[in-house]
């Protein structure tokens, strides 16, 4: 589908994309400076360095990425579900794209595997482990948005078949 078809100009789509993956990528940095202050704290000790950082995925790549993949299928659940979809294109842009693809990366964990440690197979599941968890959480979230843009769907023409005298 074409820009013009979702009423966007090339410049506002990619002002979208951009600023939406500023946030997104501005957070993920944030989540990692904590991460990295936490590891070096005189609070953190045995399973708190290995959850930080000494294993192959740190823990905020961990979570970072399926908040992503969460909120990427929630969107686009609700987004294609609903009657209004052709407006909320800038949306789609602004966090899908943007946003999401700032916080959630899946170069990160493949760098930190390989790029911090060597190969190593142990590190190696991990990532395969990552990557398989972001699919029921994937799924979670298409669920979510998909139900949620039915309540609303439901709710709409409840009101309007209040306002006309009955259902038809």
């Amino acid at each position: 589908m074409s820009l013009k078809a979702w009423n966007l100009s090339p410049v506002i789509a990619v002002l979208c994309v951009f600023v939406g993956g500023a946030c997104g990528s501005v957070l993920r940095w944030w989540a990692s400076l904590a991460t990295v202050s936490l590891e070096h704290s005189t609070h953190c000790r045995n399973w708190c360095h290995m959850l930080l950082g000494e294993g192959g995925v740190n823990l905020d790549t961990w979570i970072l990425n399926l908040l992503s993949v969460f909120f990427l299928a929630y969107l686009t659940a609700r987004l294609a579900s609903s009657p209004q979809r052709h407006r909320s294109q800038f949306i789609k842009l602004l966090v899908g794209t943007g946003f999401c693809g700032g916080l959630g990366t899946y170069g990160g964990p493949v760098w930190q595997v390989v790029g911090y440690h060597g190969f190593d197979p142990v590190f190696l599941a991990e990532l395969v482990g990552l990557f398989a968890a972001g699919l029921p959480v994937g799924l979670f979230g298409m669920f979510l948005g998909a139900r949620r843009s039915r309540v609303e769907v439901s709710r709409v023409e409840v009101s309007r078949a209040g306002k006309s005298g009955g259902l038809r």
